[in-house]
């Protein structure tokens, strides 16, 4: 709804915030809203949704050491992720999950950043290994 007795000038606004057109109101006349309706490709546009931004495992390192404790010195990557998915399965389920989402938001023939998630699993627990079971030793000098 729009507002009614303001005088002064009107503008417009677009999606943007730009100035699309302005109008002299006089006292009492009806100021209409200024939110235009979308159209039906602003409503289906994939580029304007966004796959939500942040961690999708919650305390990875902690989880992780516990997956390492739970397993024998010197286990691979993959015995890593399958322990991770039998010990976390919600973790799992939300890795799952932000893949579908990246899927469903991404037009088709196009691709978006997130890996499937097994290797996005694999490649969490490399970088696990990496940094915190397997530190390099030319970085300790």
């Amino acid at each position: 709804m729009g507002r009614a007795g303001v005088p002064g000038v009107w503008a417009r606004r677009d999606r943007r915030g730009s100035v699309r057109q302005c109008e002299v109101v006089e006292s009492g006349a009806e100021i209409p809203d200024n939110r235009a309706a979308p159209t039906r490709q602003e409503e289906n546009s994939v580029g304007r949704k966004h796959a939500p931004k942040g961690q999708i495992v919650l305390k990875k390192t902690a989880k992780l050491n516990a997956v390492a404790a739970a397993l024998p010195a010197g286990a691979t990557a993959e015995a890593f992720s399958v322990k991770f998915k039998e010990m976390y399965p919600e973790d799992w389920d939300n890795i799952i999950r932000r893949y579908k989402q990246h899927q469903r938001q991404t037009a088709p023939g196009k691709k978006h950043p997130m890996p499937e998630p097994e290797k996005y699993l694999l490649n969490m627990v490399r970088v696990f290994l990496v940094d915190f079971i397997r530190p390099d030793p030319a970085s300790h000098d």
